[in-house]
């Protein structure tokens, strides 16, 4: 039923992509919100340059965000000496990155990572996949970055918009 219901949502929102990437926030906004809502967890945050005026869609960076922090959380909980650093960089392309120092994404999970819902250890991949397309829909890429024991990296990136106002 958990799997049927994720699926359901996914599909709800691939079927009306315009309304649900539609809204847009500052950079610098959804960076220090972010930042506080994992606030007093063992992550390391790093923004080397954050453009005044740049737009994100928010959906989708709060849906990248949120899936790969959860999943090197996951891994942190199970072994404690796990690393997290979150790195945000925002010009006139923007990138999010989440990489940890735990185990690399197995190879039989790799097969169909990003491209439907797999199976794993820590749950089916249904975040991940639906963020994947999500972020298809709205021009950007997600992909893992880096998969090698010590250094596991999901990355999001695009073009940046430049506003005033979300």
């Amino acid at each position: 039923p958990t799997i049927t219901s994720r699926l359901q949502q996914t599909l709800d929102k691939l079927q009306k992509p315009q309304t649900e990437s539609g809204r847009f926030i500052q950079a610098a906004a959804w960076w220090e919100g972010l930042k506080r809502s994992y606030q007093g967890r063992k992550l390391e945050f790093d923004a080397p340059g954050i453009e005044g005026g740049m737009l994100l869609p928010k959906e989708l960076f709060d849906s990248g965000a949120d899936n790969f922090i959860q999943n090197a959380l996951r891994k942190q909980k199970l072994d404690q000496a796990v690393s997290i650093r979150v790195v945000f960089r925002c010009g006139e392309t923007v990138e999010l990155s989440v990489c940890d120092t735990g185990t690399p994404v197995q190879a039989e999970v790799l097969r169909g990572l990003l491209r439907g819902p797999v199976q794993s250890d820590a749950g089916f991949g249904i975040g991940l996949y639906q963020t994947a397309r999500l972020a298809e829909i709205s021009g950007y890429s997600l992909a893992l970055s880096a998969n090698e024991p010590g250094r596991v990296c999901f990355t999001l990136k695009g073009e940046t918009r430049r506003g005033s106002q979300a």
